[in-house]
């Protein structure tokens, strides 16, 4: 699958399997070719990215070429880059990465700057606030929430206990597993406390949606964590109705949702009262992909 090249008797340098291996992933229609192929390279040598091109013209050794060639195979199947290096960087942080979790999107970044921001902003009438994330994954909402508010305390649930094995890993990864709960259930049945914050990147895919989405995602991540529903909304719509019982009167909730969904994910918030304050947060595309609000 990288060879060298056949008019040669010269050994494969690594900018001879960079060039070779993004051509394999660009017949195979996967659009991060050469990003991906360079992680993929740096990984079979033992490099970051940055020595992979401080030292393109260094020979592969047979060991090499085999593990490059055994994870571009990988990639070729569309399975996701995070899942063939089992890590995926998430808010500064180095998070594991199974098939047992959703790879997290730089969009919930966002999610957590909110949080931090409103965190830190409270630090001294909420010194040790209680906050929990539903549908945990990695648990990369609550780790790096913790991580950034030091003395922010965690619940973190989901219906998957290989999940909760990852985020569990995660936490102790980045010390701050002492400060989180781990709870196995759905949604917020888990949960018996009065919180200051609830956050959720809930599965919020539309069953119609699961012929139209990547062959990275639909073949290869969670089913339990991308679909929700007719519209995608199930999970969210039910988290909505339950978090007032469980939230203090100024606590904060926020929820990830899809292009397209804020409107509708705020309309929920809004009714019934509960909720005031209501706003949306846009991603780098400028799409809503964060709503937020607080408890009355």
């Amino acid at each position: 699958m990288i060879q060298p090249p056949p008019e040669t008797n010269s050994p494969l340098t690594a900018r001879e399997a960079l060039r070779l291996g993004a051509e394999r992933l660009r017949e195979a229609q996967i659009l991060s070719a050469a990003l991906d192929m360079s992680l993929i390279l740096a990984e079979a040598l033992g490099l970051s990215r940055l020595g992979l091109y401080l030292d393109l013209d260094r020979p592969l050794s047979s060991a090499e070429r085999h593990s490059a060639r055994a994870m571009l195979a990988r990639r070729l199947r569309h399975e996701p880059i995070a899942y063939i290096l089992g890590r995926r960087e998430f808010f500064g942080l180095c998070f594991e990465v199974t098939p047992a979790v959703l790879v997290p999107r730089p969009e919930t970044e966002h999610l957590v700057e909110e949080l931090v921001v409103w965190l830190k902003a409270r630090e001294q009438s909420l010194p040790e606030p209680l906050l929990a994330d539903i549908g945990t994954g990695s648990g990369a909402i609550a780790v790096a929430a913790a991580h950034a508010a030091q003395g922010s305390q965690w619940i973190a649930t989901d219906v998957s206990p290989a999940a909760l094995e990852v985020a569990r890993r995660n936490a102790r990864r980045h010390g701050v597993e002492a400060r989180i709960r781990f709870r196995l259930g759905s949604l917020l049945e888990p949960l018996g406390e009065t919180l200051d914050g609830l956050c959720a990147n809930l599965p919020y895919v539309a069953e119609s949606e699961r012929e139209a989405l990547a062959p990275d995602v639909a073949r290869w991540e969670p089913p339990g964590a991308l679909f929700s529903g007719p519209d995608g909304l199930d999970l969210l719509r039910a988290m909505i109705a339950a978090a007032p019982e469980r939230l203090r009167a100024g606590g904060v909730i926020l929820l990830e949702c899809g292009a397209g969904q804020a409107e509708t994910v705020a309309a929920l918030l809004a009714e019934g009262g509960a909720f005031h304050a209501v706003r949306t947060i846009n991603d780098l595309a400028g799409l809503g992909r964060v709503v937020m609000a607080e408890r009355r």
